[in-house]
């Protein structure tokens, strides 16, 4: 009778283990980036969110401004057009910006309403989402285009391969956050 193992029974072993790792290293980082990209949008509508009730607070119109090549999203409480030491801010993980340019839009169907406005989005002191008109008022309503509202896509690159999210604010001031999966956007 002899004791331990042999070397064929160690080497099949660590062959299965060397398998295993190989075929769940890519699922695991697969997970990690969807995690990471879902956690940029949590984070964003947070802000959004967090904004809208410091815009009530305040009564005061103030937009949500993107900076650092859009990887850095803030509230702008002191309407100065630039970050300021205190001022709410998100700053997106690696590979992950702000881009509404050339984003795969939510249909009007899906996301509730039509026509969402240039970021960046800005609550009035009612905590509803604005624009400027020509007369450079900020309304919740434009002529021809109709109710407010607003998108912020949030793409992640790598490796050449793109993943979208969302994160809408409806005319009515809500914000919800969405996934794109194939071409279908879903809200989360």
């Amino acid at each position: 009778m002899k004791n331990g193992f042999s070397l064929l029974e160690l080497l099949v072993v660590v062959t299965t283990a060397a398998v295993l790792t190989a075929l769940a290293v890519p699922v695991l980082q697969n997970a990690s980036r969807q995690y990471s990209l879902r956690s940029a949008t949590t984070s964003l509508a947070s802000l959004l969110q967090r904004s809208r009730m410091q815009c009530i607070q305040s009564n005061s119109t103030r937009a949500i401004q993107t900076a650092g090549a859009n990887t850095q999203v803030y509230f702008d409480g002191d309407a100065s057009g630039g970050y300021n030491q205190g001022e709410p801010m998100v700053l997106l993980p690696a590979n992950i910006t702000v881009n509404n340019v050339g984003a795969p839009a939510i249909p009007p169907g899906t996301l509730g309403f039509a026509n969402p406005q240039a970021i960046p989005a800005r609550f009035d002191g009612r905590g509803m989402p604005c624009t400027f008109n020509a007369g450079g008022v900020c309304t919740n309503f434009l002529a021809g285009v109709g109710e407010v509202g607003f998108v912020y896509y949030l793409n992640q690159t790598i490796n050449g391969s793109v993943r979208w999210s969302a994160v809408s604010i409806s005319p009515a001031g809500q914000v919800k956050t969405w996934s794109r999966t194939g071409v279908n956007w879903t809200n989360i």
